[in-house]
């Protein structure tokens, strides 16, 4: 579920800002608007993944991916250029550690051996709903307006940390222990 949220927010994303940046006359701005995410991503990763030993995992998801929501609203309220820039390299500060915590939850709670597989799932899962999420963009985006459309992404942003914590409940469960205490 929270996989097939966050595919539909960047499916949607990857078309929603390309398409803002060419009808307002600033094609040029798409790539250097999708690397800013890219450099907070990495960054903040990095950080994460060196810093954050004794965080519970599911807990850093939450609000990785809280945060992220939050973030995503703002995009809708910006123009291509230097201030969608901006604000997609926040969402990339937030996407950096949520990985690093993706990866010490799927581990907690995957069952022994499963490892790769596990992941494979899941990613076919974000990929898979991520290109329903530009089929859909592309639609909704001639009918409408890059700004709904990535208004829209957003709030499937809000699914993520809410998968999260009813997860929490049940079979995230084990992903709630910091990471050197998970079995």
């Amino acid at each position: 579920f929270e996989g097939a949220a966050i595919g539909i927010l960047t499916g949607m994303l990857g078309v929603a800002i390309p398409a803002a940046a060419k009808l307002s006359g600033h094609s040029h701005s798409t790539g250097y608007i999708f690397s800013a995410a890219s450099v907070g991503a990495v960054i903040s990763g990095m950080i994460a993944g060196a810093k954050f030993k004794t965080l519970p995992p599911l807990r850093g998801l939450v609000v990785t991916q809280t945060t992220l929501a939050l973030v995503a609203f703002l995009l809708p309220l910006t123009s291509p250029g230097i201030t969608m820039a901006a604000v997609m390299f926040l969402s990339g500060l937030t996407n950096g550690p949520a990985h690093v915590f993706y990866m010490e939850t799927v581990d907690a709670v995957r069952p022994p051996g499963t490892q790769v597989s596990s992941l494979a799932f899941l990613w076919t899962i974000e990929g898979s709903v991520g290109a329903l999420g530009a089929a859909a963009a592309g639609r909704l985006v001639t009918w409408t307006s890059p700004s709904t459309v990535m208004l829209i992404a957003a709030s499937f942003a809000v699914l993520s940390p809410l998968a999260y914590i009813f997860g929490a409940r049940n079979v995230l469960r084990p992903a709630l222990a910091r990471p050197g205490d998970l079995p």
